[in-house]
């Protein structure tokens, strides 16, 4: 049976410690200027956008002040910015801690299912949990027979007395 799982655990942001936490083995995230990420920026060298580029008005205190330190010593030691080294990066490291949560979503619907529902096996979210409702939870008594047009052709042919 599907053990109960809440739902804030699914609806957290993939953060640099969400990420350590859930995937433990995945490379730094790091900080990103996401309001620097402009057309007429996508080709910049230079020194690293100011501090606010990087939303640190939305970081807690540490992860704010972990952000400072990080961005002084840049400063400091006259780092220079290649945005577009930046944003592949960026890119490359999302896209692996998505393939990577999404692998380790599949294996926990696998196994709070008994191997029965693979959730790649679906198209939506939505479709795999009414499969799981439906495998998991539905009682037999209250489960529909969907009819096919296999079904509605044999139908047709005894209705008109031809099967």
């Amino acid at each position: 049976m599907l053990k109960q799982r809440r739902i804030s655990e699914l609806l957290t942001n993939v953060d640099e410690k969400t990420a350590e936490n859930v995937l433990p083995d995945s490379r730094r995230k790091g900080y990103f200027p996401h309001f620097f990420n402009k057309i007429e920026n996508q080709n910049y060298i230079g020194e690293y956008p100011a501090p606010q580029d990087y939303d640190m008005n939305s970081m807690n205190v540490e992860d704010r002040h972990d952000f400072l330190k990080w961005y002084k010593e840049k400063k400091s030691k006259g780092a220079i910015s290649d945005f577009a080294k930046e944003i592949e990066a960026c890119c490359r490291v999302d896209v692996t801690i998505l393939r990577k949560a999404c692998l380790k979503f599949r294996e926990l619907i696998l196994t709070q299912t008994n191997y029965e529902m693979d959730a790649f096996d679906s198209v939506t979210i939505a479709s795999m949990c009414m499969t799981i409702f439906r495998t998991c939870f539905l009682q037999e008594e209250h489960r529909v027979h969907l009819v096919t047009n296999s079904d509605l052709a044999l139908q047709t042919q005894w209705v008109n007395g031809h099967g």
